[in-house]
């Protein structure tokens, strides 16, 4: 009798140890998933946050290039209209002295 009250104890001690490793198992499992969800999360957001940033440098860049063309455009354009001013003006220049000198030119007929 005292044997087999000795072989229950060791059969509850064994179930009820075995049970515990299991629940403590179980725990870490639940433990190592959060963290791993967690840790997931933290990349997908870091991951979020470059791409914005590299999104947020490329519209940046691309706004400059933009702005340097229109710059570099309007640069042209007002070059372009100064030397139309300048060709302009010269040659209502030369008009008007052609105009003076034909004016001060008097015929010289003999008939």
């Amino acid at each position: 009798a005292c044997l087999r009250q000795e072989a229950s104890n060791i059969r509850d001690t064994a179930a009820d140890t075995s049970k515990r490793g299991a629940d403590a198992v179980k725990r870490a499992t639940e433990t190592v998933k959060n963290q791993a969800v967690s840790a997931a999360e933290k990349a997908t957001e870091v991951t979020k946050d470059v791409s914005g940033e590299v999104t947020q440098a490329a519209g940046d860049i691309t706004d400059a290039a933009k702005q340097s063309v229109e710059d570099a455009w309007g640069s042209v354009k007002d070059t372009t209209q100064k030397i139309k001013d300048t060709v302009v003006g010269k040659a209502e220049e030369s008009t008007e002295s052609v105009k003076r000198s034909a004016k001060s030119i008097k015929p010289n007929f003999t008939a």
